[in-house]
């Protein structure tokens, strides 16, 4: 699922995804790639970078996402990190501290297949003005990925 990019948000919020060592995994890769055109495009906007750091990461999500946009050319100033999340419920509760949920217009950038339960969350979680970005994800593991969030979606609806 990939949404019309909406110029002009107040923030950005980039979900994390798995780092090996202190490098980004392919999906993360393609999501911070995402997060640093849209980025470009719009230099008013600031990006929640939300990921803590798990088994084999020796950085947070937050940290590696960090980096990479800086190499992409996006200044610090604009980069807001968010490192305890090791869900995409607590992404998005996490981050609420640092924006207005009522407020503020949030783009939410994760993985195309992801965007629909992230949505899904935020709005359940309080997000009025949220808008959908879906990083590209790889051909090689999207049936994989459909059918866990197809489970995982099934999962929020019940909680």
């Amino acid at each position: 699922m990939r949404q019309k990019k909406v110029p002009g948000l107040s923030f950005l919020l980039v979900l994390g995804c798995k780092v090996n060592g202190e490098r980004p995994s392919k999906a993360l890769k393609d999501r911070v790639l995402t997060a640093a055109e849209y980025l470009r495009e719009n230099p008013e906007t600031r990006a929640v970078l939300s990921g803590g750091q798990g088994r084999g990461e020796e950085i947070s999500e937050a940290e590696c996402m960090r980096r990479l946009l800086i190499r992409e050319g996006i200044s610090e100033e604009r980069l807001i990190l968010e490192e305890h999340s090791t869900t995409t419920l607590e992404n998005l509760t996490f981050s609420q501290c640092f924006l207005n949920r009522e407020r503020d217009e949030v783009g939410l950038v994760t993985s195309n297949f992801h965007v629909y339960r992230s949505m899904y969350i935020g709005k359940k979680t309080g997000y009025k003005k949220v808008y959908g970005i879906g990083a590209p994800a790889r051909t090689v593991l999207l049936l994989h990925y459909m059918v866990r969030e197809c489970f995982a979606l099934l999962r929020e609806f019940f909680r």
